[in-house]
């Protein structure tokens, strides 16, 4: 605590969870007593911390996608996953996993529609912070199907 110019000033350099709190600030002299209070609260933004390899992929159908996510701020922020904009419950194809300080999504046998961007949005009163992933499942099934058998008329343009 300093007092400089009538002043006193108290300064926290220091801060954690624990700093949060009503701290009061009394003064007493031949004038008489003076006293004045003020309330900490201790906040911090939420920061998401993604292997940006995952970021982007691309799986082939029937293989599996998990994506973990660590998070941090204070108060502990909310959790949210998205998908195309449209909030992503956890199913049994598609498992939706929040803890203390982390997040999963994971799906174990992916699917044609199940390409799409999906986002994880952690937020608090301090702020939010957001991470986009962009999943594209592609179905080598497909492309075989299309190949199509010969006929008759494809054989007859080639016969020598």
């Amino acid at each position: 605590m300093t007092y400089e110019n009538r002043v006193a000033k108290y300064t926290i350099t220091e801060t954690t969870e624990t700093t949060s709190g009503t701290y009061t600030c009394q003064a007493t002299n031949d004038a008489g007593y003076a006293e004045t209070t003020a309330t900490v609260k201790i906040q911090e933004p939420p920061k998401i911390e993604v292997d940006e390899g995952v970021s982007t992929q691309k799986l082939r159908v029937t293989n599996q996608w998990k994506v973990e996510v660590k998070f941090t701020g204070y108060p502990k922020p909310t959790v949210k996953w998205t998908k195309g904009g449209k909030e992503l419950p956890s199913t049994k194809h598609c498992s939706v996993y929040i803890d203390e300080s982390s997040s999963t999504v994971a799906i174990y046998s992916l699917k044609k529609e199940d390409t799409g961007i999906y986002n994880i949005t952690a937020q608090n009163e301090a702020g939010s912070a957001s991470y986009e992933f962009n999943l594209r499942v592609i179905d080598d099934t497909e492309r075989r199907s299309k190949s199509r058998e010969p006929t008759e008329e494809m054989i007859g343009k080639y016969v020598c």
